[in-house]
């Protein structure tokens, strides 16, 4: 998602791919919710687990995401700068 809205901006995507990860301090917050709000107290533990969780992943998947975006985006510019190139020599 991170990807379109960034490309739909006008951005390559790239930044998207780097924005997808939830940040590491995003741990705390169902406990810093149940503190403020008692009445989420009963289900802070299983929603720390879950964004412990999402915190994970997104650390593993995100430079991995991020990397194939950009030499994904790499490669298209490559052929698009090599038909540049061949379409100038050919009207030459």
């Amino acid at each position: 998602m991170c990807i379109a809205v960034d490309r739909l901006l006008g951005g390559s995507g790239i930044a998207g791919a780097a924005a997808s990860s939830t940040a590491g301090n995003s741990a705390a917050v169902p406990q810093a919710v149940a503190l403020a709000d008692a009445s989420f107290a009963p289900v802070a533990a299983a929603a720390t687990v879950q964004v412990t969780a999402s915190v994970i992943v997104t650390a593993i998947l995100t430079p991995l995401l991020t990397a194939w975006w950009y030499r994904r985006l790499a490669r298209r510019r490559a052929v698009e700068a090599a038909k540049r190139d061949r379409e100038e020599v050919a009207v030459r």
